[in-house]
C-alpha cells in the first residue's frame, strides 16, 4: 500500500475515534442548569408581601377613631409598625404662615387644605415621598378620600389596608368639638359649627380650623353625606377591612368586650399576624384612650349635643338617613 494513502487512512481513523468519543462523552456527561441570566441566582418564590408590597396602610374619615385603629396596629409590637401616638402633629410654622396667609381671602378663595382632590391631586405625594425615605417603617395613615389612582397605589404597594368608620353623629359632633375654638382662644358656636359640617351650607366658615384638621375644608363644602361618599368605595377595595369605631372601642367606650377581642382577632388575620392570647389581652388592656387626638371615645355621645334643631337639620336629608341604615347604626328612620 501506499505510504501516502496508509498514512491519510490512519489519521481519519484516529479523527473518527475522537469524535465519537466526544459525542459519548457529551451525551451522558452530566450538564449544569443553566438559567436565562447566568449571573443571576435562581428567583425564590415571592412571599404574599415582598418588598415592593409590604405596608400597612390605615385610612379613615376623621374623628372616627384614627388614633384608636393605629394605636392598636403599635400594640402588636411588630417592628415598623410602631408609632407615636401620643405625640401631637402640629403644622409647620411656615406652612402655618402660609394657611393665614391664603386664608385671609373668604370662601371660596380660602385655602382648601391637603385632602381638597381637585386642589392637590389624585394622590397623597408626600406620603409617597415618606414611605421612600423610610423603607423599614411599614405602617402609616392618612384621611385620604378614596380615588383610582391612590388605589391602583395601593394594590402595588400595600397587602393589608383599613378603613375605619364611626356613627356619623358621633363623628360630626367629635368634629365639631375639636375645631370651634382657636389654639389662640377664638371661639365660635358649636351648635353653628355642628349644622354647618351637616348640612354643607357653608354659613360659617372658621379659618382657624383647618390648622387643627386638615379635612375641616372639605368636609365644611361637602356636608356630611357628601364627606362620607367619598370614602365608602374603598370597602371594596382590594385588601382592605372595613372597621367601626364601635367594635374596637371596647367597654371603656360603651362598646363590649367579646366585639373589641373578635375584632382585634380579625385585624391580627388581615396582617397576617399569629396572634397570642396573651397578646390579645395586653392589647384590650391598653388601647382605650392615651392618644393626642382623644377627647371622650363613647358611643352614642351625639345625644348629648343633638338639641332638637340639630336633630331636625340632620333629618331633613334623607340621605343622612339612610346612610344610618346602611351602616348598621339604626333600622329605621324613626329615632
Amino acid at each position: 500500500m501506499n505510504k501516502k494513502i496508509f498514512s491519510i487512512t490512519i489519521a481519519t481513523a484516529f479523527f473518527g475515534i475522537f469524535f465519537l468519543s466526544h459525542a459519548f462523552c457529551a451525551r451522558y456527561q452530566k450538564k449544569p442548569i443553566v438559567h436565562k441570566n447566568a449571573r443571576a441566582k435562581p428567583k425564590k418564590k415571592r412571599p404574599a408581601h415582598s418588598k415592593k408590597n409590604d405596608k400597612i396602610i390605615s385610612l379613615s374619615i376623621p374623628k372616627c377613631g384614627t388614633h384608636l385603629l393605629i394605636k392598636c396596629l403599635a400594640l402588636f409590637k411588630i417592628p415598623g409598625i410602631e408609632y407615636e401616638y401620643t405625640k401631637e402633629v402640629k403644622p409647620a410654622p411656615e406652612y402655618l404662615k402660609m394657611i393665614r396667609e391664603k386664608n385671609k381671602n373668604l370662601p371660596p378663595n380660602h385655602y382648601k387644605g391637603i385632602f381638597h382632590i381637585p386642589t392637590v391631586g389624585p394622590v397623597p405625594l408626600a406620603q409617597i415621598k415618606r414611605m421612600e425615605k423610610a423603607p423599614q417603617k411599614k405602617s402609616f395613615w392618612n384621611h385620604w378620600p378614596y380615588t383610582p389612582e391612590y388605589e391602583q397605589f395601593l394594590d402595588k404597594h400595600a397587602y393589608a389596608n383599613f378603613l375605619i368608620v364611626r356613627d356619623p353623629r358621633d363623628m360630626v359632633v367629635s368634629f365639631a368639638k375639636m375645631v370651634y375654638k382657636s389654639r389662640e382662644g377664638q371661639e365660635a358656636v358649636l351648635d353653628d359649627v355642628i349644622i354647618d359640617l351637616i348640612t354643607g351650607h357653608q354659613k360659617h366658615y372658621l379659618p382657624w380650623a383647618v390648622e387643627i384638621q386638615e379635612t375641616y375644608p372639605v368636609l365644611w363644602e361637602a356636608g356630611l353625606y357628601n364627606f362620607y361618599k367619598l370614602y365608602l368605595p374603598w370597602t371594596k377595595s382590594k385588601n382592605f377591612m372595613l372597621i367601626k369605631f364601635e367594635d374596637l372601642i371596647g367597654p371603656g367606650g360603651g362598646g363590649t368586650a367579646e366585639k373589641q377581642i373578635e375584632t382585634i382577632t380579625k385585624i391580627a388575620q388581615h396582617i397576617k399576624f399569629d396572634i397570642t392570647p396573651k397578646k390579645r389581652e395586653e392589647i384590650t388592656k391598653n388601647i382605650f384612650g392615651g392618644t393626642w387626638t382623644f377627647r371622650e371615645g363613647q358611643i352614642g355621645g351625639w345625644k348629648k349635643y343633638f338639641t332638637p334643631e340639630i336633630k331636625a337639620v340632620f333629618k331633613q336629608d334623607t340621605r343622612l338617613l339612610q346612610l344610618l341604615i346602611d351602616l348598621g347604626y339604626e333600622t329605621n328612620k324613626n329615632w
